[in-house]
Parts: structure tokens; sequence; C-alpha cells
């Protein structure tokens, strides 16, 4: 079991700390500084808090994409460098007109990036999601 508070957490109560102490004595001419400080630890902490089960998922996508069986991993690193291997090669592909024709291949690989671009934003621009319905997604 993880030691508590874990990182995620220990950034979001700085976030918190930050925002509701120092942000509002932040003199007027370091407050954009102060906010860009206070937006990179939000996404950090966010990205913390969901990045495994996200990779997981996205990795899935992309091996079914390439038609390679599952596998289970369980070291971050190795996860995360597996990803990155298989974005490199959905590039290359994509490059190279592999899923240039209609059907089902195209359809999939759509779907595959509209989800992939709905996570990203969900740790980078949150807000983007609490829009009212029509807006944003």
């Amino acid at each position: 079991m993880q030691d508590r508070p874990t990182a995620a957490e220990l950034l979001e109560a700085a976030l918190e700390a930050f925002t509701r102490e120092l942000l509002p004595e932040t003199p007027k001419e370091k407050r954009y500084v102060a906010l860009m400080i206070a937006n990179a630890i939000g996404i950090v902490a966010r990205d913390l808090a969901t990045s495994t089960e996200t990779l997981m998922e996205e990795r899935k996508r992309l091996q079914a994409l390439f038609k390679l069986p599952s596998s289970k991993i369980s070291d971050k690193k190795a996860l995360r460098d597996e990803v990155e291997a298989l974005n490199c090669r959905l590039a290359e592909a994509i490059r190279d007109g592999a899923f240039d024709a209609p059907g089902e291949a195209r359809e999939k690989l759509k779907a595959h990036l509209l989800t992939t671009t709905r996570e990203k934003l969900r740790v980078s621009n949150p807000k983007l999601f609490e829009q009212p319905e029509g807006k944003g997604e």
C-alpha cells in the first residue's frame, strides 16, 4: 500500500494553499506569473492522479488499431515508453496513408484520436468540460 498523502494529494493541497493564501496577496505585477504557477501545479496534480489508468486505456486502443495482442504491464515507466513507441508508430502509419481509405480502421483511428484528445484536455483544461451542453465538447 502506498503512503498517504500521495504525490497528487500533496500537489492538490499545495495548490489550494497557494491559491487561497498566497495568490490574493500577490502584487498585481506578479499575478500573471503566480497564476501560471497555480495552473502548472494543477495540471501536474491531475496528471499524477489519472496518468496510469489513462495510459493503460490509450495503450489498449493503440494495440487494437495495430491488431496487437493485449498483454499485462505493471511498470509505469515501461507503460509510458510503450505508449510513446506506439504513438510514434501511429504517426508514421498516418503519414504513410494507412488510415486514408474509408472503413473500420479509419473510424477506429478517429475514435481513438478524439478520446485521446479529450483525455489530455481533461488534464490540461478541465474547465472546458464544465461548460454548458453543446459548448466545449
